[in-house]
């Protein structure tokens, strides 16, 4: 089979097309995955803007001695924090609406929702005063609020507790989005499905 200029030509032509058409196959592709990351990064930045953070602030022990004996026998710290209920002000200095807020109140009832900090809404509370309890997260005790936003994502708001001397002393408040597969049993256990 004889081949001339114009055959040779047309495989030329077809040839480069074929290679055009893959790259922009992936220059297609490189751009769609572009967008979507663009895309979850203005939506990640949308939800912060409404953001609830509850601040655990205003801390004291309920006034009287701390726990000191129990059977006779001295309290072990422990004991101590665990039966000692915690005067606090939950305030959201957020952005958004706290909402489902849960923070191991004595009365063992959920505060309901707390609104921002600036917000002109008097249908909401700006900030709760309740006597909670400690929880024990490994092998310390924190003053714990879980709480939810408008977009039903949750969180949580901490500040660890120590018995120093015959008092108590607090750590600096941390809090953190929870993850709706990694921390599902205590999500389930906080707002029951």
């Amino acid at each position: 089979m004889n081949m001339t200029a114009s055959d040779i030509g047309l495989i030329s032509a077809a040839g480069a097309q074929a290679c055009a058409t893959v790259a922009l196959v992936i220059v297609t592709w490189i751009y769609v995955r572009s967008a979507r990351k663009m895309a979850k990064e203005i939506q990640n930045q949308r939800y912060d803007t409404f953001r609830p953070v509850i601040y655990i602030e205003d801390v004291n022990a309920k006034e009287g001695p701390v726990l000191q004996r129990v059977n006779n026998r001295v309290a072990t710290d422990e004991e101590k924090i665990s039966s000692n209920p915690f005067e606090c002000v939950l305030r959201n200095y957020g952005a958004g609406v706290a909402i489902d807020v849960y923070a191991f109140p004595l009365s063992q009832q959920r505060i309901g929702s707390i609104q921002a900090k600036e917000s002109k809404d008097i249908g909401h509370k700006s900030n709760v005063t309740d006597y909670i309890t400690a929880r024990k997260i490994g092998d310390q005790w924190f003053l714990v609020a879980y709480y939810r936003d408008v977009y039903d994502r949750c969180f949580e708001s901490k500040r660890s507790v120590n018995l120093e001397g015959e008092g108590f002393k607090y750590g600096p408040l941390k809090h953190r989005k929870l993850d709706k597969q990694k921390d599902s049993a205590l999500i389930n256990e906080i707002w029951p499905p």
